[in-house]
């Protein structure tokens, strides 16, 4: 069957897939259960049907947007409920409930029990989402931003990063998970956000008066600021102001957020970056524009931690890294592309849309594609049927755990 969507997120291992039915299917990595499968188990290979699965929850609705973070997944329905499932250590599932204290935050520790799918705590009409790390922001359909989750640096656009001393004896910088989603109001005025991209720890949204706005961790330029502070509130890009707004009122601009850098297309579907997209290099403190590939008009675009993909005319272009063929080049191609390079077995074939991960990309093709080899993945999807209650006993992932992130400013790249 034909499918409509694909989702994942610059710091996820899984993905997404939404079929002409609205139904949805995870695959990837499971360590959180950020599939949707609970107990946990390191990957799934097979793509798991939790349209089917959650049928008591979700219904007949079909899924008309999705996300992904590192350990959680957020899925939002034609009716406008979002459903999240994964990890919730930060809050960043959006429903409402317990999160780890911040004593419990310390290196080494380990997420509360991965939540089943169940539906986030917003009451307002979703109709998109984006996940970063270890955030989420929710677009509604009156034009409102919401965020929950980690606010270390900013990147939730509420004016704080929730650091306080948990110590009284010492300096013990702890930060403060935001479990329920809140309305992001400041920065914006009356303009309505039509659109939001999220990097690991930092965001970028449009709205109906063709502005774009950044915030979160400032590092390496990403911000496109001219400096590398922090932002707590949405703050505009100069260089897309006055004569420069984006054009269509926002409506036609295309956005993606990597781990250092940001993308956006303006005038004419000029792309343009700023950040430090480039293993290498200076970093870029403002939007400039993409010369490469200057002239074509980018249907979709998409970042994994450091690599891109994007959909133009009859072309897919990739660059960065493709230590794991994220890239497309080939088996006997290069390993990365420091500037934008043509897939070449793509090439001349219409791609509808695209989405990369962290090693991972997938691309929508338009046009029938049977000189592709078909995927046979290996049979490692576990019992479902499991007991998933407040009894169930949580499997240890096959896979070694990514060590905790340091806290503090300088432990984010």
């Amino acid at each position: 069957q034909k499918l409509s969507l694909v989702a994942s997120g610059t710091a996820a291992c899984h993905g997404i897939l939404v079929n002409e039915n609205g139904e949805a299917f995870a695959f990837g990595r499971n360590e959180a259960g950020q599939c949707g499968i609970t107990p946990p188990c390191a990957q799934i290979s097979t793509p798991f049907n939790l349209s089917k699965h959650y049928s008591a929850l979700i219904g007949k609705k079909k899924v008309v947007a999705a996300a992904c973070g590192k350990h959680h997944t957020v899925l939002v329905t034609e009716d406008g409920c979002a459903y999240a499932c994964g990890s919730n250590k930060m809050g960043q599932c959006g429903l409402g409930g317990k999160v780890d204290t911040p004593k419990s935050q310390k290196a080494g520790a380990d997420s509360e029990k991965p939540v089943e799918l169940k539906q986030c705590d917003i009451q307002e009409e979703v109709v998109s989402v984006a996940c970063g790390a270890d955030f989420t922001m929710f677009v509604t359909k009156n034009g409102q931003l919401y965020a929950c989750g980690s606010p270390q640096y900013g990147q939730l656009g509420n004016g704080t990063d929730g650091s306080f001393n948990s110590s009284a004896s010492s300096i013990k910088m702890v930060f403060e998970p935001f479990p329920k989603p809140t309305r992001v109001y400041q920065g914006f005025g009356t303009e309505k956000v039509i659109g939001v991209a999220c990097g690991h720890n930092h965001s970028i949204a449009i709205t109906d008066a063709g502005h774009a706005y950044t915030w979160g961790f400032g590092g390496y330029g990403r911000l496109g600021h001219k400096e590398q502070k922090d932002e707590m509130t949405p703050r505009r890009l100069e260089t897309f102001t006055n004569r420069f707004v984006l054009p269509d009122n926002g409506k036609s601009c295309r956005m993606a957020c990597g781990q250092t850098f940001s993308l956006i297309t303006a005038f004419g579907g000029q792309l343009y970056v700023f950040g430090k997209p480039k293993a290498t290099g200076d970093n870029i403190m403002y939007p400039k524009p993409l010369m490469e590939i200057s002239g074509w008009t980018m249907r979709s675009i998409a970042c994994g931690a450091t690599h891109t993909v994007a959909c133009s005319e009859k072309s897919t272009i990739a660059w960065g890294s493709s230590q794991y063929g994220e890239c497309a080049f080939g088996a006997g191609g290069p390993k990365s592309s420091a500037n934008p390079k043509l897939v070449d077995d793509a090439e001349g074939l219409v791609a509808n849309s695209c989405a990369a991960g962290t090693g991972l990309s997938m691309v929508l093709m338009n046009d029938p594609v049977d000189k592709f080899p078909l995927y046979e993945p290996p049979e490692d999807t576990p019992d479902v049927s499991a007991p998933t209650g407040a009894g169930a006993k949580r499997k240890t992932p096959a896979s070694k755990a990514e060590p905790a992130q340091k806290k503090g400013k300088k432990a984010a790249k």
